[in-house]
């Protein structure tokens, strides 16, 4: 089975102290590079994400099939890569699980329960919520856009702080394909800011 399970990795200082971005509605190319980020530090475990489970090559199993041990070593090393694709594999899994954890998005909590149970790879996972979350629903991008012209600084809010959100909020709607000139960031940023005493 390729649920993870507490013993199918060694946890170490460095795995368990690396933060693992929460998965949310919004923002979820951004989530994702974080996310493949924070894998990389554990074993390359990224790399569960790139590329496919090792399989034997036809071709070499022909080539070596008068030649015993040279079968033998070769399905060896094959089984060998397997495992550590497993265990990278069930590292994303794990740490897929604690991206959900803590937040308000229960459908991706669903989603990767579901694809757990069923045996889904992290990759095949991870595309799923990415097709799910990466909306280009006219209604998903208007309720963003509404939001982000909305926004005010908040009483006693630092403009850095303010700047901070504005620029959060307009990556998103970016990765959705809605862009801004400098000219209607500026007037947003000083919309934010008017009805602040201190600025």
């Amino acid at each position: 089975s390729k649920t993870p399970t507490k013993n199918s990795f060694k946890m170490t200082e460095d795995y368990k102290t690396t933060k693992v971005p929460a998965l949310r509605r919004h923002g979820i190319q951004t989530w994702l590079e974080e996310f493949k980020g924070a894998l990389m530090g554990y074993k390359r475990s990224h790399l569960a994400l790139k590329d496919p489970r090792p399989v034997a090559d036809q071709a070499k199993l022909a080539e070596y099939a008068d030649h015993a041990a040279k079968l033998r070593n070769y399905m060896s090393d094959v089984k060998d890569d397997q495992e550590d694709w497993d265990e990278r594999n069930d590292i994303v899994l794990s740490r897929l699980l604690e991206s959900v954890k803590d937040n308000d998005n229960s459908e991706a909590r669903q989603m990767i329960y579901a694809g757990i149970k069923d045996d889904k790879t992290a990759l095949e996972l991870v595309e799923s919520l990415t097709k799910r979350f990466d909306s280009t629903d006219s209604r998903v991008i208007n309720a963003a856009i509404k939001r982000f012209t909305a926004m005010k600084a908040a009483s006693g809010e630092k403009a850095t702080s303010f700047i901070t959100r504005l620029k959060e909020q307009e990556e998103q709607l970016k990765q959705k394909g809605k862009t801004f000139s400098d000219g209607e960031l500026v007037g947003r940023l000083l919309e934010g800011l008017k009805d602040s005493e201190t600025y």
